[in-house]
């Protein structure tokens, strides 16, 4: 009987653990590392392949990361998380990826030497969650994206980030927005909907950035754009096959559509206007 129950007992603190580590994982990591492919970090997968049995480094690069190569976009330290958290997401990584072969992708081109100098970065930002990215829509303006929500948090013109606090206080301070906000959202997914919302990353062209997230199963695409020093657009495309609704938080500026119609605060698109449309901020008139 004793052993009946030490087994149960052992049973029940590795479900608690599992629980434990795919809260941490979801909650810290998962809107920049996908199982088996790059997203705005490496996958899962190739990071057991570079860490196998090996927990304890991953853990030394997420309190002190650098960058393995050409082009990556530098984690930002994680050590607000603490050792032991950092350990249990260490472990879960090995062991959802366990017997999983990592297939080493082509050495991608330097993207800058035919672009503009945009910018995009991963990092801790104010006013927005802990998977914040910072990108340049030209040399003056520039947007805050929540990769954790899917959606456009603030706009400011002015000079990029400071990165300093965060790497001088080592994951325990924000980046500073240099430069003055003129048009800002609250926290929250604008679309009506009750699916799950997965962040799939980005890509670049001409020196702009797509970004690309889910919805269920709705697949978005959106561009931002810098129409001038105090407006920008974000232009989306979507597999949309039912109506949808996009409701900002606004919190800072206006905002306005290309399509559908807006009602209490609420943009209603047909199915069709919702396969591509895009949705202004800007700055209030004076």
């Amino acid at each position: 009987m004793l052993k009946k129950y030490i087994i149960l007992f052992l049973l029940f603190n590795q479900v608690i653990f599992a629980d434990e580590a795919k809260a941490l994982y979801t909650a810290n990591c998962m809107a920049c590392h996908a199982l088996d492919k790059q997203v705005v970090g490496p996958s899962l997968v190739e990071i057991a392949h570079y860490y196998k049995e090996n927990p304890a480094g991953i853990v030394r690069w997420s309190m002190n990361p650098g960058t393995k190569r050409k082009l990556a976009i530098r984690m930002p330290p994680m050590s607000h998380l603490g050792k032991d958290k950092l350990l249990t997401v260490a472990n879960y990584i090995l062991k959802v990826t366990k017997g999983m072969k990592y297939k080493p992708a082509k050495e991608p081109e330097d993207l800058y030497k035919k672009t503009a100098p945009a910018k995009l970065q991963r990092m801790f930002m104010p006013d927005a969650g802990p998977a914040a990215i910072a990108m340049s829509l030209n040399k003056n303006v520039h947007i805050c994206w929540d990769a954790g929500t899917c959606q456009f948090r603030y706009a400011w013109n002015g000079k990029f980030i400071d990165q300093w606090p965060v790497w001088r206080g080592n994951g325990n301070a924000l980046a500073k927005v240099q430069g003055e906000v003129f048009t800002k959202v609250g926290q929250g997914s604008p679309f009506s909907q009750t699916e799950e919302v997965n962040f799939k990353g980005y890509s670049e062209k001409s020196g702009k950035f797509t970004l690309k997230f889910s919805i269920g199963e709705v697949t978005f695409e959106v561009t931002p754009q810098a129409l001038s020093s105090q407006k920008i657009s974000l232009d989306f495309k979507t597999n949309a096959q039912k109506n949808l609704v996009y409701k900002p938080g606004i919190l800072q500026g206006q905002w306005s559509s290309s399509k559908g119609k807006i009602l209490d605060g609420a943009l209603r698109l047909s199915a069709e206007d919702a396969q591509s449309f895009s949705i202004i901020y800007s700055a209030e008139k004076n």
